[in-house]
């Protein structure tokens, strides 16, 4: 059977929709999706030319999101499945983090590693157990074939698009199968959650390792033909009002991040002088991928409101890379909500009960409960023994043990 992504693939795609990407806020690039998928073609030549083929294994470690971009629409014009390998933070032990990679591209048999930017010339004649070539190499194969009139290898929905690594935040991070079915059923419950149009443009600075950043911020709007900006989580680090700058700059609607981010926005916006940024219109901001402070929500309306922030574009949401991505979302029409619990009841009896409303939510035996929404359309959840997690209606709602905050964005 056809799937989704293969009808994608031969489809037509926009030209005057398409991707702003770059390391530099100020300079991005902008490229039309046709404009990606004529250079994606090219480069999936390039890797036909070095045996990448149907079921083949393709490794990415480049820090340009548009290479990125290519990348992942050459790798599944050849019928691959793709995997992001985390890229070293600052301050990590290069020696570890190489040692790390070695151990990744064995585990998921890599056939090749294809390497762009930075780590293009940084891991050059370096071993990592499997063929290294660049991106920029991979095109001049690909001028030298089929070029951009290879044609897409056919698929079907068992067929394994990504391969998604987890955090590894306590040992060799392990590898989640995303087949095409998977994929295409995330997409359309996603859209449907954040009544996707055309006209909606997405902003972000995440790291594509991350599948918040790859499946909800890359792949999303370009599986939708609809604009996104994306820049690198370097270029948020050194700036976090960029931000706000991408959102205004491009009369963004669609954003997603952690809510440490969302926290350090609030300070930054706070110190922002009135008129500085026109955030009106976003009306979607996901807050995710960890446990959510609801008063760090608070923070960003309080200090928003001045620049037009909506209070009920602010969307908490639980998801997880074992589901692709998104489980479920708060309504795109009211603000988040957050009721007091006791929670010295909830740990020794589980039953959830509402505190009074005098209670101060840092007392003892009060606790935070907040509001993650309904399962995405089309997904069924259902509580088991020992969850912190409870059905309210039709709504899905998380808590906390310490009392204080509730967590959304992260599995219990």
């Amino acid at each position: 059977m056809t799937t989704f992504v293969e009808k994608w693939l031969m489809g037509p795609v926009p030209h005057d929709r398409g991707l702003h990407s770059g390391d530099d806020p100020a300079n991005l690039k902008f490229r039309a999706w046709s404009q990606v998928r004529l250079a994606a073609r090219t480069v999936a030549a390039g890797l036909a030319a070095t045996g990448v083929g149907h079921g083949g294994r393709v490794a990415i470690l480049a820090d340009d999101p548009g290479d990125v971009a290519d990348l992942v629409q050459a790798t599944w014009t050849r019928g691959a499945a793709f995997t992001m390998l985390h890229q070293p933070t600052p301050r990590a032990n290069l020696h570890a983090w190489l040692d790390d990679t070695r151990a990744v591209i064995a585990m998921l048999g890599a056939d090749v590693l294809v390497v762009g930017g930075i780590f293009a010339d940084a891991l050059a004649g370096t071993d990592v157990g499997t063929t290294i070539v660049s991106v920029d190499e991979l095109t001049r194969l690909g001028r030298a074939g089929e070029g951009a009139d290879i044609v897409p290898v056919p698929l079907v929905a068992d067929d394994v698009a990504i391969l998604q690594l987890t955090s590894g935040s306590t040992g060799i991070p392990k590898a989640v199968v995303i087949s095409f079915g998977n994929l295409e059923a995330n997409h359309y419950a996603m859209a449907e959650a954040i009544d996707l149009t055309d006209v909606d443009v997405s902003i972000s600075w995440l790291p594509l390792f991350h599948d918040m950043g790859m499946v909800g911020l890359l792949l999303l709007p370009m599986l939708s033909g609809i604009t996104a900006v994306i820049t690198t989580p370097r270029a948020f680090l050194v700036k976090p009002q960029v931000w706000a700058e991408l959102i205004d700059r491009f009369r963004g609607t669609c954003t997603a991040a952690p809510n440490f981010a969302y926290a350090l926005l609030a300070k930054r916006l706070r110190r922002a002088d009135d008129g500085a940024y026109d955030l009106s219109s976003l009306r979607v901001a996901i807050n995710g991928a960890e446990p959510i402070d609801e008063s760090s929500m608070f923070s960003l309306l309080a200090e928003g409101t001045r620049f037009g922030l909506r209070s009920e574009a602010l969307l908490p949401c639980y998801g997880m890379a074992e589901t692709t991505l998104a489980v479920s979302f708060d309504s795109l029409s009211t603000r988040f909500d957050v009721d007091t619990i006791d929670a010295g009841l909830a740990e020794t009896t589980g039953e959830i009960r509402l505190a009074p409303a005098t209670v101060e939510r840092a007392a003892a035996g009060a606790g935070a409960e907040g509001s993650a929404g309904a399962p995405t359309p089309g997904r069924r959840c259902r509580p088991t023994s020992g969850s912190d997690s409870r059905f309210r209606g039709s709504r899905w709602r998380y808590f906390t043990r310490d009392r204080r905050f509730p967590r959304t964005g992260s599995a219990p």
